[in-house]
C-alpha cells in the first residue's frame, strides 16, 4: 500500500487509480451531514473544494426471543441512533485518508484527524510538490 499526498486539484485531475493507493489530503474542514449510513464532508485547501464521503456501518444488537418479550410486555424500549453524530472541530485543518474512485470523482474517507502541528501543513504540501514533480518526470 502506497500513500500519496495530494492537494484537492491533483486528487481532481487523476485519471486511473491503481487497487493498492492510499490518498492524504489536509485541508479545512467546513462542513459535514450525515446521511443514511454515511457522513458527507466539504474541505477546503488552497488548491480548492472537495465533497468527501466515510461510510458509517451501523451495527444493531440482536435480541433474543426473551427479551423481546420483556421489552413488550414491560414497554421497555432502548432508543438507538442510527447514525452516531460527527464530533469534528469546524474550521480547522484535518489530516484524511482515503481511497478516491475517478469514474464516481468520490474521495472515500477511511480515517480523519485533527492535526495538531502546523508544520505538518507545510510537509504536506512539500510533499504534494515533490509528488507532482515525480509524476511529469515519467511523461
Amino acid at each position: 500500500m502506497r500513500i500519496q499526498s495530494v492537494t484537492i486539484r491533483q486528487l481532481n485531475s487523476i485519471q486511473k487509480v491503481e487497487h493498492d493507493r492510499v490518498f492524504k489530503l489536509i485541508g479545512v474542514l467546513e462542513y459535514v451531514s450525515t446521511k443514511q449510513s454515511s457522513w458527507l464532508f466539504t474541505l477546503r485547501d488552497s488548491s480548492g473544494t472537495a465533497n468527501l464521503i466515510k461510510n458509517v456501518i451501523v451495527t444493531r444488537r440482536i435480541e433474543s426471543q426473551e427479551e423481546r418479550i420483556k421489552r413488550e410486555t414491560n414497554e421497555f424500549l432502548e432508543i438507538v441512533s442510527d447514525i452516531p453524530e460527527p464530533k469534528y472541530d469546524y474550521g480547522k485543518y484535518h489530516r484524511i485518508f482515503g481511497n478516491y474512485n475517478p469514474e464516481r470523482k468520490m474521495f472515500e474517507v477511511d480515517s480523519i484527524q485533527l492535526v495538531d502541528d502546523f508544520n505538518e501543513i507545510t510537509t504536506h504540501g512539500l510533499e504534494c510538490i515533490w509528488q507532482h514533480i515525480q509524476n511529469n518526470k515519467s511523461k
